[in-house]
Formats: structure tokens, C-alpha cells, sequence
């Protein structure tokens, strides 16, 4: 997941994860200093005003 840095207002990307396709996953912040277990990406996405992205 991307989110916007405030400063220059481009997209960073600040979360790597798995989604699973009936729902739910884990995702690590890109700096290493957290995990979250979300049940729907769209909806964990919102919450940071992120965008999901696929490499």
C-alpha cells in the first residue's frame, strides 16, 4: 500500500503484504517497525488514505 507523503504530496509506499482472495492478511510496515492483520484491504487501506498497489 502507498500512502501520500504530506510534505510533497507523491505517493510513498509505506505497507507490504498478502491478501488472500476470501479476505484477510498480514502487512508489514516498508520500515520494518510494525505488523497488521487486517481482514479487508480495501477497508485497511482507507483507514490511512493509502492506495493499493501491486508489484
Amino acid at each position: 500500500m502507498d500512502t501520500r507523503n504530506e510534505d510533497t504530496d507523491e505517493l510513498v509506499h509505506a505497507y507490504l503484504g498478502v491478501f488472500h482472495p476470501t479476505g484477510g492478511g498480514p502487512a508489514r510496515t516498508v520500515d520494518g517497525s510494525g505488523i497488521h492483520s487486517f481482514g479487508d484491504a480495501e477497508r485497511f487501506t482507507s483507514r490511512f488514505s493509502g492506495v493499493i498497489t501491486r508489484y
